[in-house]
């Protein structure tokens, strides 16, 4: 359309004297303003492209015109430049006052052009018609292939920010990359005005976050009190049903007594029981109707008749005509009650005919509920994934620190078995060592004695005993030496059962000390263990408050949406306007 626009004014200039130049110039200015919104809605697509970079081409007059829009467009890039409301206000203006004067120039010339010149015109206008369909065309097929690309840049984007801003983005194609650095200089300014939008769009979304929460509360209140009012209606319905039946049992057996009644005075007392017990169960009645309907005038009624039934009770028993009335009574009151049955089976009716909707409605949010629970399951699987692994790896560690600490306390106890054992032998030695030295020492006393006698005895043998007594101080001195020997074994026996008693205590606080170190890599591991529930509550919330974000999340995207739909719906709107002024002005007269 814009080469067409372009085309019509070289035709003009053409056909116009030189007198009407300065008109024609002061149309160009608001043709440019003109051709600035018709950047922003281009009748190809519904979307709102900015003119970046367009390429200029020069037509036969030597005027260069717009003629295609780039391919690089806000929208492909996830970037919207805000329009309000005034400054679609102000380019409609702008847009009315260009097609006035190009209304007016028209109407000035087709006074002097020919039928010849207008077929021309016509032929023309088909011909660039036809161009920039192809155009058109064109320009939405190259968006499309960069929203493609777009979206590959973004994927692979979010596959990245998992692995913790490690990007490792591969270049595969050149032309992207061209692209965008061309690009880089324009968006930079745009990407402030985006920043400015992005955070009024924060404000709404939390006022939205707001909204949402209270509505989902609300609609939470709402089903519960839907399945109670249900449950409660159930159950109403149950009990009306019974006493409905139980109603029509007692009139049925009351018609059977009245028709078999008899004029003997046991009739009369059964029937008085019989009474009696109606008048009790219309009591209950009425207070079950106190409380669940709250009737007056049913109440009044029914505290009518037991008044009437207790004093016609306290009457006579021959009175018939008392009885008659009553029949009568009663006949009324099933009247009554079988439309009171049939409005409750209409209730019924009604009230199964709302349990399958809210029953259908149950269903539906709950199939939305787990379709929600899915997906964000899956999507946040990997997060739970890495958790999972990192409380394996923490359970594998702490689980191999219990078990060589198992081992270290084994190896401890044998040690201990060991010792215990060695010190039990070495005592055993000893206590046989001393047997066999008090053996000795005896052995010995008993040959001094047996010496002593014998020098007593034997005085006359002097030299025999000189001679006995040089062998005997030979063995006496060995005897000694072997004493001394043992007392200095002893000795070191003693030394060595201290040393082992001293080893044995150091063993001893050794393991004392072990166990201490036991007890507190114990209080360790139930130390990790309470922090692995809390890593696991940790865990959980997260996943809550992951799932909270992702519903924000599209509720935003889907406000987002509204607002895109809205604004495209007002550029169309604004597009048909545009063109149904240029059929206006093309059409003859």
């Amino acid at each position: 359309m814009c080469s067409l626009y372009e085309d019509l004014r070289g035709v003009k200039k053409k056909c116009n004297n030189e007198e009407d130049k300065e008109d024609i110039e002061s149309t160009s200015s608001s043709y440019s303003l003109s051709m600035e919104s018709a950047a922003y809605y281009s009748p190809g697509s519904g979307s709102k492209t900015p003119n970046v970079d367009q390429p200029k081409v020069t037509t036969t007059d030597g005027q260069r015109i717009i003629s295609e829009n780039s391919c690089y467009s806000l929208e492909a890039l996830g970037l919207k430049s805000p329009y309000k409301e005034d400054e679609r206000g102000g380019t409609a203006e702008k847009l009315m006052k260009v097609t006035d004067n190009l209304r007016d120039c028209l109407v000035e010339k087709e006074n002097n052009k020919s039928p010849s010149k207008m077929k021309a015109l016509e032929d023309r206008i088909i011909a660039l018609k036809l161009e920039v369909e192809t155009l058109n065309c064109q320009k939405s097929e190259h968006e499309r292939e960069y929203k493609g690309r777009h979206d590959e840049f973004h994927r692979r984007l979010k596959d990245t920010s998992g692995l913790q801003l490690e990007f490792a983005f591969k270049v595969k194609e050149g032309e992207i990359l061209k692209k965008l650095d061309e690009c880089e200089k324009f968006f930079n300014g745009k990407i402030k005005e985006s920043m400015d939008l992005i955070n009024k769009l924060e404000t709404e979304v939390n006022s939205l976050r707001s909204l949402n929460k209270n509505f989902s509360h609300e609609e939470v209140q709402e089903m519960v009190s839907l399945r109670i009012q249900n449950q409660e209606s159930e159950i109403k319905l149950n009990k009306q049903i019974k006493e409905a039946s139980e109603s029509l049992e007692m009139l049925k057996s009351l018609t059977e007594k009245l028709n078999q009644k008899t004029a003997n005075e046991e009739g009369l007392v059964k029937e008085r029981d019989v009474l009696k017990e109606q008048v009790k169960d219309l009591e209950l009645k009425i207070e079950k109707l106190n409380d669940e309907n709250n009737l007056s005038k049913y109440e009044n009624e029914n505290q009518r008749t037991i008044s009437e039934l207790q004093e016609k009770l306290q009457q006579k028993d021959g009175h018939i005509s008392t009885l008659e009335s009553e029949i009568e009574d009663v006949k009324r009151e099933m009247k009554s009650l079988e439309q009171k049955f049939k409005s409750l089976e209409i209730d019924k009716l009604e009230l199964e005919g709302k349990n399958d909707i809210l029953a259908a409605t149950l269903e539906e949010r709950e199939m939305q509920l787990n379709k929600l629970s899915q997906e964000a399951y899956s999507s946040f699987r990997t997060p739970v994934r890495k958790m999972g692994e990192m409380v394996d790896e923490f359970r594998k560690k702490s689980e191999d620190g219990i078990r060589i600490l198992s081992r270290r306390i084994r190896v401890a106890e044998q040690l201990h078995n060991e010792t215990r054992e060695w010190y039990k032998k070495t005592r055993e030695k000893n206590e046989q060592d001393r047997k066999d030295s008090e053996l000795a020492l005896h052995s010995i006393k008993n040959m001094i004695s047996t010496v002593s006698d014998t020098l007593s005895v034997s005085e006359t043998f002097g030299l025999r005993f000189v001679e006995f007594c040089e062998a005997f101080t030979n063995r006496v001195s060995k005897v000694s030496c072997e004493i001394n020997f043992v007392k200095d074994w002893m000795r070191r026996k003693n030394g060595a059962l201290v040393q082992v008693k001293k080893d044995f205590d150091e063993l001893v606080v050794q393991l004392d000390d072990k166990e201490n170190e036991i007890l507190g890599s114990r209080q360790k591991v139930l130390k990790l263990e309470s922090k692995l529930r809390d890593l696991e509550k940790i865990v959980k919330e997260d996943d809550e408050t992951l799932i909270v974000l992702k519903e924000e999340k599209r509720e935003a995207i889907r406000q987002l949406c509204v607002w895109i739909d809205y604004h495209r719906g007002r550029s169309d709107f604004f597009k048909k306007a545009f063109f149904e002024l240029l059929a206006r002005h093309q059409r003859p007269g």
